[in-house]
């Protein structure tokens, strides 16, 4: 079971030294920048991954374009805003909030309440 176990780690964080290890950045703050961005922003392919461990081809490409934009000297706000501007909030994990991402923030809190006040009542 040990053995295992430290095989399963060795394993993901491998696989989390590989997503990166494929881009050849400048500086450590490139690396971190990008590694900071792609672990925010959300996989619209799969939806319950973020960039970073997502191996989908839409995750793919955004992480190459994130990767040119950040070689470009465009700083992380400068990214985020353009991915957001072009997928939307829905794009980040948390999105921000605003009017427009209130069902985002307060939907699940809502559905809860629904189901709890208009169940059907039991007939005497």
């Amino acid at each position: 079971m040990g053995r295992s176990l430290i095989l399963c780690w060795v394993l993901l964080f491998s696989q989390m030294a590989w997503a990166t290890s494929t881009f050849e950045f400048n500086s450590e703050g490139e690396r971190l920048a990008f590694e900071e961005i792609t672990s925010e922003l959300r996989c619209l392919v799969c939806q319950n991954q973020n960039l970073a461990e997502s191996h989908a081809q839409f995750a793919e490409d955004l992480k190459g374009i994130i990767f040119q934009k950040i070689k470009a000297g465009n700083t992380k706000q400068e990214v985020v805003g353009e991915i957001t501007e072009k997928f939307g909030d829905y794009i980040h994990y948390q999105p921000p909030f605003r009017f427009s991402t209130v069902f985002l923030w307060f939907g699940p809190f809502l559905f809860f309440i629904w189901l709890i006040f208009w169940q059907k009542k039991p007939s005497s």
